[in-house]
């Protein structure tokens, strides 16, 4: 049949009558449905798709989509599968093949040329994923937390000091820099990251590491190492391990160019912060970078042989417990010194965790121990406590002068001390002060109580000032004495305690922290009268007890012993009155301790002439005694732990049983030292005039 040619259509306006232009539509649509043609022209000379055009650019679409989204498109169970199928896998797309390796759920290959390539690229799989969850799980059980952030620092610095780290999800951030697939981040802290060094013993790269031994643990590969190599670039390292820090310390790592190493330290009160280890210092101190207290506090004792290790009774303290918040000095046995010997500053090259000789443990390694729990307990920022002892046995106050006017060197040694402290400090970038000074001694005198008083007087208005001088802080130096212990000596009492006393009633800067009766003694059985020097239970027990003396005075600017008011005589009945800043900062009231210090008559209540016949607490803060009968005019006198009482081996003779018991749990306690459970104050040694 011949073809029957098209009519040429008009331009009618759409839609048109003009049978001209219905033949020529119907003949359109017939190209349409049934022409290998992929567009047509209409009557008004618009182009549009046939059929198979529309089909065409719909198989490009798809391509391209297939192109963009390729890998989430086919996958392949085997790379055999997947270079059967190359034709479906364009030149330089990239396919997934299923992974045998368990890390990883599917492996990156790329068509290079006909042939697929393994790109190193992988899909973490959920068993490597909750084995990175797993160590994160580890230390965060551990509740590192700094300033809020729960995680870790960075753990891989840059040659230009940026750091990279891994993320929980198996990603990767790196500081101040925008990486594909994940977020810009801040420079310092981040959550969730994974801690990544180099053992310095075999050189091993992994995840974390084992304080003890120094090795790393999760091991990472050859290909782990490049990647991250890649990522550091210009030079960048991997932090060594640098020493045995203890199972408190995570994430060491350097800054290149800098004289620290630094860590992310954990203390015992659960508190993370930043630490500094000098790189040619001793390798287990590190230092708090910057507390928001940033001065550290010198814990200073001054005083006679209960001041220092007097007595060599004995350490149960065989690991520093804090050793990243309390120090002593290397270079010096237990950080102390006798005035027979006058110390070289030079000898005092750094800061060790503070542990005392195996012979004895000191009231100042001691008293910090017991500063660092108490703020541990408050939840306060630790700034650190560097431990120091000046002391000389058996020596009057009259040695503890300067060398032109003692004759000895503990004046001397106690500013190599304090000087020292600050510049071991300055080079950890942190500052030093000493704002309270122990003062412990009395048992050599000088002999009575207004004596001893304006002798102590003078010392201190002589040597706090040079303290001042040798730290350069802007605060006077502030002084805690504790009342001497005294032996069952045929002399009898000094009345040092007494002196003791009226100084720090008289003085602004002076306080009495309490009595020493209540620490266990440590002098070996059958020494009999000279047993003075306290053990190694009563001087943790003393750090406990003075941290409460320390927080009241660096806090409030006061402290007051558990002392009498007033003693008032009705007949034969005496009411004591006592006040003191243990009722008040803990609620507590007087009582008897009857399971620590040994049961001493009438509780340690004396009344020359007259016999007491009972002893009864009557209020919080009040004690009543009983005579046998009214005592006459000229017989006044009360005492109280000042007479000579039975020999009990380990305690001191002169000594009380009435206590003010705090809600205080004491550390030591939990950790299996056997002394009381709760933190005690005692009533301090005093003789007073009876009033009617």
């Amino acid at each position: 049949m011949a073809e029957v040619p098209l009519p040429t259509p008009t331009d009618n306006q759409v839609p048109s009558t003009d049978i001209r232009d219905t033949v020529y539509a119907g003949a359109m649509l017939d190209k349409v449905v049934t022409s290998t043609e992929l567009t047509y022209t209409d009557r008004l000379g618009g182009e549009h798709y046939t059929v198979d055009g529309i089909k065409a650019e719909g198989d490009k679409v798809v391509e391209e989509t297939r192109q963009n989204l390729i890998p989430l498109s086919r996958q392949y169970m085997t790379l055999a599968d997947a270079q059967a199928d190359i034709a479906n896998i364009p030149e330089g797309s990239t396919t997934y093949v299923r992974s045998a390796d368990g890390n990883s759920l599917a492996d990156e290959y790329i068509n290079n040329g006909g042939t697929l390539e393994a790109t190193g690229r992988q899909m973490p799989s959920q068993v490597y994923i909750d084995s990175l969850l797993s160590i994160i799980q580890q230390m965060q059980n551990q509740s590192l937390y700094r300033d809020g952030v729960a995680g870790f620092s960075f753990p891989v610095i840059s040659a230009d000091k940026r750091v990279i780290g891994f993320k929980n999800d198996g990603g990767v951030y790196v500081a101040d820099v925008e990486i594909p697939g994940t977020d810009k981040i801040p420079p310092r802290d981040g959550p969730q990251y994974i801690s990544v060094v180099k053992s310095k013993n075999d050189g091993r790269v992994g995840i974390g590491f084992n304080p003890k031994n120094g090795l790393t643990f999760a091991l990472l590969d050859d290909d782990s190492v490049s990647y991250i190599a890649d990522r550091i670039g210009g030079g960048g390292t991997i932090p060594d391990i640098r020493g045995q820090w203890g199972a408190r310390v995570f994430n060491p790592r350097h800054y290149i160019g800098d004289e620290y190493n630094t860590a992310s330290v954990l203390d015992k009160g659960s508190r993370t912060f930043d630490a500094r280890q000098l790189s040619e210092g001793a390798q287990d101190t590190l230092v708090m970078a910057a507390p928001l207290a940033t001065a550290i506090r010198i814990a200073f004792v001054y005083g006679q042989s209960n001041a220092g290790l007097g007595g060599s009774t004995g350490r149960i303290v065989n690991t520093a417990p804090w050793a990243f918040s309390t120090w002593g000095f290397a270079g010096v046995n237990g950080s102390s010194q006798q005035g027979t010997v006058h110390m070289s500053a030079a000898s005092l090259t750094d800061f060790v965790p503070a542990l005392d000789y195996s012979s004895a443990q000191s009231p100042a390694i001691c008293s910090a121990y017991g500063i660092t729990q108490r703020n541990a307990e408050l939840g306060r920022d630790d700034p650190g406590y560097i431990a120091a002892t000046a002391w000389h046995g058996s020596q009057p106050i009259s040695s503890f002068y300067p060398n032109a006017q003692s004759g000895y060197w503990n004046y001397e040694n106690a500013v190599t001390f304090l000087q020292r402290a600050v510049e071991i400090a300055a080079e950890y970038g942190r500052s030093a002060v000493l704002d309270v000074m122990q003062w412990i001694q009395g048992e050599a005198g000088p002999t009575g109580r207004d004596n001893y008083a304006t002798q102590l007087n003078d010392l201190f208005n002589t040597i706090l000032p040079g303290y001042k001088v040798a730290t350069g802080q802007a605060n006077d130096v502030l002084v805690a004495i504790w009342q001497t212990n005294m032996s069952k000596a045929a002399s009898g009492e000094n009345y040092a305690s007494q002196g003791q006393w009226d100084v720090a009633n008289s003085r602004a800067d002076s306080f009495l922290a309490g009595p020493m009766y209540q620490f266990k003694l440590g002098d070996e059985p059958g020494t009999g009268p000279s047993t003075v020097h306290t053990g190694p239970e009563g001087r943790l027990m003393l750090g406990e007890t003075y941290a409460d003396v320390y927080s009241s005075i660096v806090d409030k600017g006061a402290w007051k012993p558990v002392q009498p008011v007033s003693a008032v005589l009705s007949g034969n009945i005496v009411d004591i009155t006592f006040e003191g800043t243990p009722f008040e900062a803990f609620g507590a009231k007087l009582s008897i301790d009857s399971d620590w210090v040994p049961d001493t008559p009438n509780l340690g209540f004396t009344f020359p002439g007259a016999t007491i016949t009972a002893v009864e607490i009557t209020g919080a803060k009040t004690v009543r005694l009983t005579l046998s009968a009214a005592p006459e005019a000229s017989n006044r006198t009360l005492r109280y732990a000042i007479d000579a009482f039975d020999d009990v081996t380990y305690w001191p003779t002169r000594r009380g049983n009435l206590m003010v018991e705090t809600d205080r749990k004491s550390w030591w306690n939990s950790q299996g030292v056997n002394i009381p459970r709760n933190v005690r104050h005692y009533a301090i040694r005093f003789e007073i005039t009876v009033t009617e």
